[in-house]
């Protein structure tokens, strides 16, 4: 919800159309430059917005949920500001823009209406044309690494490590523990996590991964809640990959302060 200043407020009500459209782009190396579609430059909160550069876009895309909200932008390529050369060396990409709703007629009259960064950026006749995404499209960037069984290396690179010149290089890589371990012997450098317990591992089948699990069926009598919980966090915390399934827990009619416990807890180990 935008907050406006009285000013502002004002000014809309008057019924006489004194607005224009700012933009405020910082790149990532801390230049920040201004751009209006008023005919004059204007001065707004210590920044000199220039006119006359074609810089504009189109309505916002508003989009429900956490989808990334994304509109366009479009401006005249500058022989002192937006260059070609510029553009095409990355120094755009990613420059954090804020949308400013300014009163010309009182420039220190304004509001921010949005706020998003440069996406992909094309030339063309003169022109640069960027997608302006919305904060919400971070949600679908990845940003560091993948948890999973498999390795996220690439055969023979930095992190693999793998000699182009050994025996199963021809034979490729799965990128499974086993095949690691058996065809290269480089689990030292494997880049997954081949004892990750979840619920991938549970609805996996056969064709994908193979695992084998060992059950052991544990029985408690006459102990206390506190006993029984201090007892499931041992194993849930152990450094070995355990899981606890199938946990009953029933009162003693003779002793209602103790319980007794069964539950099953399984092992996984990677073929």
């Amino acid at each position: 919800m935008l907050t406006l200043s009285p000013a502002l407020e004002a000014a809309l009500a008057s019924g006489v159309t004194t607005l224009c459209w700012c933009w405020r782009v910082t790149r990532r190396d801390g230049q920040v430059f201004g751009f209006t579609d008023h005919d004059r430059d204007l001065s707004v909160d210590g920044l000199v917005f220039m006119a006359g550069s074609g810089f504009g876009g189109a309505d916002r895309d508003c989009t429900a949920g956490f989808a990334p909200g994304q509109t366009g932008l479009a401006g005249a390529l500058d022989a002192e500001t937006v260059t070609r050369a510029d553009l095409q060396a990355g120094l755009w990409s990613g420059a954090q823009v804020d949308i400013l709703r300014v009163d010309w007629s009182a420039p220190e009259t304004f509001v921010r209406t949005a706020q998003g960064e440069l996406g992909e950026i094309r030339c063309r006749d003169g022109r640069f044309e960027a997608d302006l995404l919305g904060p919400a499209h971070r949600l679908e960037t990845m940003t560091g690494r993948v948890f999973a069984r498999r390795c996220d290396a690439e055969l023979g690179d930095a992190r693999c490590r793998v000699d182009a010149g050994h025996g199963g290089f021809a034979l490729s890589c799965d990128k499974r523990f086993a095949t690691c371990r058996d065809r290269f012997a480089n689990t030292l450098n494997f880049r997954g996590f081949p004892y990750m317990v979840g619920n991938d591992m549970l609805q996996a089948s056969p064709a994908s991964e193979i695992y084998r699990e060992t059950k052991v069926e544990v029985g408690l009598r006459n102990v206390t809640l506190a006993q029984t919980v201090n007892y499931l966090h041992q194993i849930e915390s152990s450094p070995q990959v355990l899981s606890v399934k199938a946990l009953r827990i029933r009162t003693r009619p003779d002793l209602p302060e103790f319980l007794d416990v069964t539950f099953t807890v399984s092992s996984f180990e990677p073929l």
